[in-house]
């Protein structure tokens, strides 16, 4: 009876095939890591997918068309929105306002359901409505005396902030003929305290006085 030989493990082909089989899983798990990666980005930047852009509308209406900006308020449409310059030129149903660094990116949808999209240049605007804020005030004539044929003034001006006064204009109408108008630019001196003294160039009637404010800001004042 003939005995049966034992067969030799061939172990360095056992180790090369547990190798094959690692490095197969191992691609298969990078490869799941990339696809992974490369969703999660086209999910935040709104692209892909229908099912990715509805999750990021979700949130807001205009999102989509400011993929690198920030929302800062959803629905700006009355004043109680800090930014509502940016939407009052019309009545709108919603209006969202967005920060794109040095613009205002702003989606709107009116009554009618159209839509406009547009940016604004930010620092612009929030410098005109600071100034305009600072420079709202009343003025007052104190004095008023006709010196050689040149009115002499001396004005008061109070402002909300700091405002620097950059002139003076009056309006002279003529009383027989009130539809005639006339504009006489003043010299002028800060007295300090919010007083000013002005030099007209005639003693015609004054019927309104204009402190010129920073960037052009007026500040009336209608004498009846």
């Amino acid at each position: 009876m003939e005995k049966k030989k034992n067969k030799k493990i061939n172990i360095p082909s056992v180790f090369m095939g547990m190798f094959v089989v690692i490095l197969i899983i191992l691609l298969f798990y990078i490869v799941g890591v990339l696809v992974q990666f490369r969703e999660n980005e086209m999910l935040e930047n709104g692209a892909g997918s229908p099912d990715s852009r509805t999750h990021v509308e979700k949130s807001s209406k205009f999102a989509s068309y400011f993929p690198s900006c920030g929302l800062i308020s959803k629905n700006c449409v009355n004043s109680s929105c800090d930014k509502y310059f940016l939407c009052n030129d019309k009545k709108y149903l919603t209006c969202e306002i967005y920060d794109c660094n040095e613009d205002f990116g702003i989606g709107t949808m009116d009554e009618n359901g159209k839509i406009e999209i547009r940016k604004e240049i930010k620092y612009e605007r929030e410098l005109v409505k600071k100034r305009i804020e600072r420079c709202r005030g009343t003025v007052e004539i104190i004095d008023k005396n006709c010196i050689d044929g040149k009115f002499e003034l001396k004005i008061k001006v109070v402002t909300e902030g700091e405002c620097e006064i950059k002139g003076f204009v009056a309006m002279h109408k003529n009383i027989d003929k009130p539809e005639e108008k006339s504009w006489d630019s003043a010299d002028f001196n800060s007295l300090g305290e919010n007083l000013y003294s002005a030099k007209l160039n005639n003693c015609k009637n004054i019927t309104e006085i204009i402190a010129i404010g920073e960037g052009g800001v007026s500040i009336k004042k209608i004498i009846e």
